[in-house]
């Protein structure tokens, strides 16, 4: 067995877990670096299961032992080569620290953070991340379903996709609203949908309704179980990365930027037009700081 068969066995058998062992399953689909580098007492403090959950899971994933799931991974490190070795190294130093050096701690949890980010873009997920900015392409409108602290993102993505296409909105859920939005989705378009866990259960309703609706789901989410997953045409498992104590957008920001490039290229000269008339707008009007415009 190796992790992508370990992989493909949990999502078959996720179904059929108890919800310890679910959480157990969940954490380990999404953080395989760390089950490699990380004790066991200490993957568990991170999944919030009790260590005994792990030692279930691997014995109903037909393993010996948890140091068998644990080598899995290990294996995967050992043969993996450049962005692979980048996330073990970072993950070696924040394990090793001196938890009293806060800025120390700081710099090792930033760089393990980018290396596990530059890990996730290998051929496939790119190529995966091509495939849904295509379809994206295919949809007179697309809907970006964020809320939270994912909200910040999905306006990243907005503002600059809107300057090359029409058809971009951003769903709002504010003063109770959100059904009115949805309401405007029709069949053909894209909704792409990004949340993780504790998934927003607006982004969750919202996905299943966009899909009833008749538009194509794109979710850039942290798991294939995530509860969005099951209505996607393209699921983005993009990892739950923390600095401090809270999620970390820059793993979505990245996918976000490559569906951007993609988006781009397949945009064609209209798009260069569009840019430019906005930008020259946007100047002529004022909206930039230029220290040798005389002001009253």
């Amino acid at each position: 067995m190796n992790e992508q068969s370990l992989r493909d066995l949990i999502e078959r058998t996720y179904p059929h877990m108890t919800p310890q062992i679910q959480r157990a399953a969940k954490y380990v689909l999404a953080s395989p670096k760390e089950i490699a580098l990380y004790p066991m007492r200490t993957i568990a403090q991170r999944a919030k299961v009790s260590p005994s959950a792990l030692v279930r899971l691997a014995s109903q994933l037909g393993l010996d032992s948890y140091n068998d799931l644990r080598n899995l991974f290990r294996e995967e490190i050992s043969l993996g080569d450049g962005p692979s070795r980048y996330a073990a190294s970072a993950g070696d130093l924040i394990a090793a620290q001196d938890k009293s050096e806060v800025t120390d701690r700081a710099q090792k949890a930033v760089t393990n953070m980018l290396s596990l980010t530059t890990e996730l873009f290998d051929q496939s997920f790119i190529k995966a991340i091509e495939a849904a900015a295509a379809t994206m392409m295919e949809c007179p409108t697309i809907h970006l379903i964020a809320f939270r602290n994912n909200h910040a993102p999905a306006f990243f993505f907005y503002y600059v996709v809107r300057l090359l296409r029409k058809g971009v909105v951003l769903v709002d859920s504010s003063h109770g609203m959100l059904i009115d939005a949805l309401g405007a989705i029709e069949p053909g378009d894209c909704a792409l949908v990004i949340t993780y866990e504790p998934y927003a259960k607006d982004a969750v309703n919202a996905a299943n309704l966009a899909r009833e609706a008749g538009a194509k789901i794109i979710a850039i989410t942290d798991s294939p179980v995530s509860p969005v997953a099951p209505a996607a045409t393209h699921v983005l498992v993009t990892p739950r990365l923390d600095v401090s104590f809270y999620q970390s957008s820059i793993p979505t920001i990245a996918v976000l930027e490559a569906l951007i490039y993609f988006i781009v290229a397949r945009s064609g000269s209209d798009a260069v037009e569009r840019v430019s008339r906005e930008f020259g707008r946007l100047a002529l009007q004022g909206a930039y700081w230029d220290e040798h415009r005389k002001t009253s």
